[in-house]
């Protein structure tokens, strides 16, 4: 008997149960809406329009708008190192190593002594393990900054990827 009156108790939750599958089939949707409402913020700016967009929704955390604005700033102007850079840079953090490569070696192609560029593809290179290579490009990100413009976290990873290189040799 006390199984029948807690089923009876528990009427509550029908509908509570009803409403929670409804908003997990209906939420994929509502999910794909947001997203296409974003990708289209930067849709129709310039290049510079959309850098400066891009730093603002850095400052916000909203990375997907971020990398939304990279991209439009690279359409309007594919031989903008800035934007393939920090482009390159989200898709480092995001663990996507093969395309961050492919942008920042795009960016070192124009700008060969981008020392941004040449940074980022260190971290990236370090990353993956490629400790030699990863010494050489923050050497010529070192190379490539003036002594008195000369990052602190460009020394940094340079002691670091020397020091990886020494312990995997």
């Amino acid at each position: 008997m006390r199984a029948r009156n807690t089923l009876r108790e528990q009427r509550w939750l029908v509908p509570v149960i009803l409403a929670a599958a409804l908003v997990l089939v209906c939420a994929p949707g509502a999910y794909a809406a947001k997203k296409t409402r974003r990708s289209r913020q930067c849709e129709d700016m310039s290049s510079e329009e959309a850098v400066i967009a891009a730093e603002r929704f850095k400052i916000a955390g909203e990375v997907d708008s971020e990398r939304d604005c990279w991209e439009q700033a690279i359409d309007e102007d594919e031989d903008a190192v800035h934007p393939l850079v920090k482009l390159g840079d989200l898709h480092h953090t995001a663990g996507r190593l093969e395309k961050s490569m492919d942008l920042l070696n795009r960016a070192l192609l124009l700008e060969p002594r981008s020392s941004a560029a040449a940074a980022s593809a260190g971290g990236v290179l370090y990353t993956m393990g490629r400790f030699q290579e990863s010494v050489a490009r923050f050497e010529a990100a070192v190379a490539a900054e003036t002594a008195v413009a000369c990052s602190a976290q460009t020394l940094n990873n340079l002691g670091l990827s020397y020091a990886a290189l020494r312990n995997h040799a």
